[in-house]
């Protein structure tokens, strides 16, 4: 995979985790389920692509495969936080 090919996949990654974070805050808003389960699964699949486009670009031994980790752990720290702020909000922590 190319470059070219690895920042579009990078800049689409950020798109759905924008559209993963408003569902998030909507969720986190109101409790509403749906929401709470949409931002959770993206978020997972962000964090999964990032990782899985990490690993091959490291392969092929492309200088974006940084990025792609970088952003896998951004998305990580990102996971835990909606995780304890859900937790909190239904009482579990």
């Amino acid at each position: 995979m190319d470059n070219n090919n690895s920042v579009v996949v990078l800049f689409t990654l950020v798109a759905f985790f924008v559209l993963a974070f408003v569902f998030a805050l909507f969720g986190l808003a109101g409790p509403n389920a749906l929401f709470i389960t949409l931002a959770f699964l993206g978020f997972v699949v962000v964090f999964v692509v990032a990782l899985i486009f990490g690993l091959f670009n490291s392969r092929e031994g492309n200088r974006i495969t940084l990025w792609f980790f970088i952003y896998g752990g951004a998305v990580a720290v990102t996971i835990v936080w909606f995780i304890t702020r859900v937790a909190r909000m239904f009482n579990l922590l």
